[in-house]
């Protein structure tokens, strides 16, 4: 059995350097009973070492086959796992850098007033995780990157006669709209800048999870409602100057089903709103949904 499999072996390799170089001779050992074979493969190129046999137990053979510049080996790239990649593609390379995490999904308001009138169904994120990140490999399917993102959040009340409006202290408060209108809506949109730090354990071929916290920074927040005065004008009130927290963390988990598509789920446990002398409602976030380029 040995002999055949050193054979087959051989004659692969032969069969390849043909290819490589018609010009090179075809050399074919027959090794009977081999103590060991160690097959190698690097970069640069393919190794095969044979010690010992029948005759000599001190016997060692050596073939190296070197890969021209353009020979693409497959072992010697990442797996693709979704993720944009802009640095270094080579298995060699511990280091990336990386574009992933589109992320679309809807968003609770938990803890909020009924008054509120949040809806889930019509209040949604979208966001980038990493518009851009450092990507370091720590074993053999782990990863461990930091980043830079974006996130667009609306809360959204589309029902009842209940607007969010602005006190004169400045804060946010459920009001109603005016008199004899058509309510079309009232809803707040933060836009927040973030700093993910996060865990990628691939677990298959395309299968994989994602753990890890984001710090983020409110860059900006505004309220808008709309509504039909009694001439059948559409009215749209806007503001962009509320009370938003400008420090949030969050915690985020992924799972990829594929290369292409998983789920997400993040928890923002502080309030959306600074919510000192009980001004503005109190509602802190959890958002789910879909996600790409993970």
């Amino acid at each position: 059995m040995k002999r055949l499999v050193i054979a087959t072996i051989s004659l692969l390799v032969a069969a390849g350097a043909i290819f490589a170089n018609e010009n090179r001779p075809d050399t074919i050992m027959s090794i009977n009973n081999p103590d060991t074979i160690t097959i190698t493969d690097s970069r640069e190129a393919m190794k095969i070492v044979v010690k010992g046999n029948d005759a000599d137990e001190n016997f060692r053979y050596t073939f190296e086959e070197k890969y021209s510049d353009n020979v693409k080996i497959k072992s010697n790239e990442w797996i693709d796992y979704g993720a944009i990649r802009i640095g270094n593609k080579n298995c060699d390379s511990k280091d990336d850098i990386i574009i992933s995490g589109l992320c679309i999904g809807l968003v609770n308001a938990n803890g909020a007033p009924a008054q509120a009138g949040f809806e889930l169904g019509k209040s949604w994120e979208i966001s980038l995780v990493n518009m851009l990140a450092y990507r370091r490999r720590i074993a053999a399917r782990s990863f461990l990157s930091i980043g830079f993102g974006m996130d667009w959040r609306t809360y959204r009340n589309s029902k009842g006669n209940t607007r969010f409006m602005l006190d004169d202290q400045g804060k946010v408060m459920c009001g109603a709209f005016p008199e004899g209108v058509q309510a079309r809506g009232s809803q707040i949109k933060v836009v927040r800048a973030g700093f993910p730090i996060m865990w990628h354990q691939n677990i298959g071929r395309r299968a994989n999870f994602k753990l890890g916290v984001i710090l983020n920074m409110t860059t900006h927040a505004g309220m808008s409602s709309k509504w039909v005065n009694e001439a059948g004008n559409e009215v749209k009130e806007y503001n962009g100057d509320i009370n938003t927290r400008f420090f949030t963390v969050d915690l985020i988990g992924v799972y990829k089903f594929n290369n292409w598509i998983g789920v997400y789920g993040r928890w923002t446990p502080q309030s959306v709103l600074r919510t000192s002398g009980n001004a503005s409602p109190d509602f802190s976030s959890l958002s789910f949904g879909i996600t790409t380029l993970f």
